[in-house]
């Protein structure tokens, strides 16, 4: 399948396609991850009133061919830690993920310090 990913532009409608992914992402695992809803709400409160910026700039959105989300990436902060959000089926959306992370070129709008050349901050080592 053919993913395509981009910056978060906030709205509600967006807000909502992302709170039933994240509800499906549950349903699906039965497992708490360490990105549930109400963190996403409080995310969303947090940051609202501060910058409208902030949301392009710390979250990325995959979707498949049929424009459904596959995957996230949230930076709850703008610094150091982060969250992927996948179904735990979908090993090949957690993979480009972690590829486009791992390319600062493609990347670096997400992170604040220079790497490799480019306007973006170090990673952190990412498990896979």
């Amino acid at each position: 399948m053919k993913y395509t990913g981009k910056p978060l532009q906030y709205s509600l409608e967006e807000h909502l396609n992302i709170s039933n992914f994240i509800s499906s992402v549950y349903k699906t695992s039965k497992q708490l991850d360490d990105f549930p809803l109400a963190r996403f709400e409080i995310w969303v409160y947090e940051h609202y009133n501060e910058n409208m910026n902030f949301f392009a700039d710390n979250c990325h959105i995959w979707r498949d061919e049929n424009g459904e989300i596959a995957g996230i990436f949230i930076s709850e902060d703008g610094e150091n830690g982060f969250h992927l959000i996948n179904h735990p089926h979908n090993t090949e959306i957690f993979e480009i993920m972690v590829s486009f992370l791992e390319n600062p070129a493609e990347s670096c709008h997400l992170f604040r310090f220079k790497v490799a050349g480019h306007s973006g901050r170090k990673l952190p080592p990412i498990p896979v």
